[in-house]
């Protein structure tokens, strides 16, 4: 198969398995210490936004050849022509960048003495219009903008070649359509191991390069459960919430990034079931502040994570 077509799936929000409890326990049971697993998922923002001294200093001998993948995304990702139009670009930029290196067509390149580390992950941002221009934004976490060059290069030229375009869906009323081509080394493990995680979209292998081992952060066992709201349990009101926030270096939330993932639905919602949601966030919020953690690393040092935590409120008894 030729380099250009290897397809790895890899996801880019991980789901990773916490010790906590997965149940929202009823306020007469909220003292239990039973555990269980609970998903607690990374964002895009896998590790370290910051570069600290401790992840800059990683020698080369504690890292692994790890492949770098590139797909795309975009918000309206449940919208099917959209999410093919998204995924097909992504194939045409990886094919691009493969040219470019002029890859052997059996093996990905390896360009440890081309890139650092820390050059990936990387981000082209670009916002499509119907009138069938479009305009692109590169982002790097680290600054280092090697791989955002690599990125731009190879989507500026499939534009001046009549390529990288969207059509809008019949009945798509949006003025515009905004894409992520992304550029993300697969996660290693501490012993080695590379793994590739599933996503709704494909992703490309475009080159190898070393890449620092990563631990997600963990859940320390036996914390305390949310406490059910009263008002919620009386009422035999069960609810969904989804908060994200920041973990930081000494295995805390940190407050002021929790916010509540879903806080868009509330629009839709009845001004009778909009107190108990309220309480059911606030119950979660306390419960988070809490908690405690073992933080994320980068190899031996300790980083800032972003997660995401949801968590089903069922009504005791049912």
């Amino acid at each position: 198969m030729e380099a250009a077509r290897l397809v790895a799936i890899v996801a880019m929000t991980t789901a990773l398995l916490v010790v906590t409890p997965a149940r929202a326990q009823s306020a007469s049971s909220s003292s239990s210490n039973e555990s269980h697993a609970l998903d607690l998922r990374g964002d895009w923002f896998p590790l370290d936004t910051l570069q600290t001294a401790c992840t800059k200093a990683i020698p080369r001998d504690h890292m692994f050849v790890s492949p770098v993948l590139l797909r795309a995304s975009l918000p309206d990702s449940n919208n099917d022509a959209l999410r093919a139009q998204a995924d097909l670009m992504a194939q045409d930029v990886s094919q691009k960048i493969l040219a470019d290196l002029g890859a052997v067509p059996t093996k990905l390149p390896e360009l440890d003495s081309t890139l650092t580390p820390r050059a990936v992950p990387a981000r082209l941002i670009v916002t499509f219009r119907p009138d069938g221009s479009a305009s692109r934004r590169a982002t790097s976490m680290s600054g280092d903008t090697m791989a955002t060059t690599m990125l731009t290069k190879a989507f500026d030229a499939l534009r001046a070649s009549g390529q990288a375009a969207m059509v809008w869906p019949e009945g798509y009323g949006a003025d515009s359509i905004v894409v992520r081509i992304e550029l993300n080394s697969a996660t290693v493990t501490p012993n080695g191991n590379v793994i590739l995680h599933s996503t709704k979209h494909p992703a490309f292998g475009v080159f190898r390069l070393l890449t620092p081992s990563t631990s997600p952060p963990l859940a320390r066992p036996n914390q305390p459960p949310p406490r059910y709201p009263g008002e919620a349990e009386q009422a035999r009101v069960a609810a969904a919430v989804e908060l994200e926030f920041v973990i930081d270096t000494n295995g805390r939330a940190v407050v002021a990034s929790i916010r509540d993932v879903r806080e868009w639905g509330q629009q839709q919602m009845t001004p009778d079931a909009r107190p108990y949601y309220d309480a059911f966030v606030r119950t979660m919020r306390e419960a988070v502040v809490r908690w405690r953690f073992t933080p994320a690393h980068i190899d031996i040092c300790p980083v800032r994570q972003w997660v995401d935590l949801p968590i089903k409120f069922a009504v005791p008894g049912y």
